[in-house]
């Protein structure tokens, strides 16, 4: 007998530029939106209770355990307090204390539970990709490092995303990653988990066509992301029946590799290549296969 074709599991459509819709690309689910729409409350899509914001904070998904698949392991993690917060939503407060703290954690650990290798990366470690439990503070896709204690602080000032996701109901606090210079915004991937599995894949980056995605060979990429949500590691993270529905943001690297950078709600995610209007069947787990969708030349 000859070779028996396996089917495959992901079905690869193409978008037409000229097709792209950018404002559907923003919106979140119709039920946030209505959500958003008719709340008193500042900041609803931080502080309303639709969205279980304490599911999805670095705080409540992160564990060592993620290290080896992750872009770059959290070498620094600062709990804020509430008077942090608040010194950090005040464009005037130089936020001292925390400056002089920060420093300190960057330059030695000063636990005995420390990683031996964490210490070694922090001694070489010289620039930092900043974030907080909720978001990064980098603005559009060229995000810069910071270089010192005092920049992490005005970077996070400087980040209204940031500010407004203090006023969430969970607990927060400040990461700092090693920069990592070969990182690629035009080789992220989002990828939506609805009931515990991959639905949906698409670019981060998707309001143009990326010169090094090509359909014949988005079939592949995709199938490598679905064997890394497969990984143990990530797995794991679903293994929890409260945390079954993400959109979880990978990075795929130019030697083919697939590494974790967060996860978000997916109720406070935008649809990208998808709406969720129109895909509702996919976003309710009704495809057979997994959908990727790319942007491809007008033909």
């Amino acid at each position: 007998m000859g070779n028996l074709l396996i089917p495959s599991r992901v079905c690869v459509e193409t978008v037409s530029e000229s097709d792209l819709d950018f404002d559907e690309m923003t919106k979140c689910s119709p039920e946030t939106m209505e959500t958003i729409a008719s709340s008193s409350l500042d900041n609803p899509a931080y502080t309303s209770e639709a969205i279980e914001w304490d599911k999805y904070t670095l705080d409540a998904w992160y564990h060592p355990g993620l290290d080896h698949v992750m872009i770059s392991p959290p070498l620094v993690i600062k709990e804020l307090s509430q008077t942090y917060i608040t010194q950090l939503q005040d464009s005037s407060d130089p936020c001292v204390d925390l400056v002089k703290s920060l420093k300190a954690r960057m330059s030695w650990c000063g636990s005995k539970s420390c990683i031996e290798t964490k210490d070694l990366l922090k001694q070489k470690t010289k620039e930092w990709f900043v974030r907080t439990s909720m978001c990064s503070t980098k603005i559009g896709a060229h995000p810069k490092p910071a270089t010192s204690a005092k920049e992490v602080i005005d970077q996070i000032k400087s980040s209204r995303r940031c500010l407004e996701s203090f006023s969430a109901r969970t607990s927060h606090s400040i990461y700092l990653f090693p920069w990592n210079s070969r990182c690629d915004i035009s080789r992220e991937f989002r990828v939506w988990v609805k009931f515990g599995r991959v639905v949906a894949i698409a670019p981060y980056f998707c309001a143009v066509k990326l010169d090094w995605l090509r359909p014949d060979d988005a079939e592949g990429i995709g199938l490598k992301i679905l064997e890394f949500f497969e990984s143990d590691a990530i797995k794991e993270a679903f293994s929890n029946d409260n945390f079954q529905n993400a959109v979880m943001d990978v990075l795929y690297t130019e030697g083919g590799a697939v590494k974790l950078i967060e996860f978000n709600p997916v109720e406070s995610s935008g649809g990208g290549l998808f709406s969720f209007k129109r895909d509702a069947r996919i976003f309710r787990g009704e495809e057979e296969k997994v959908v990727m969708r790319i942007v491809a030349d007008d033909s």
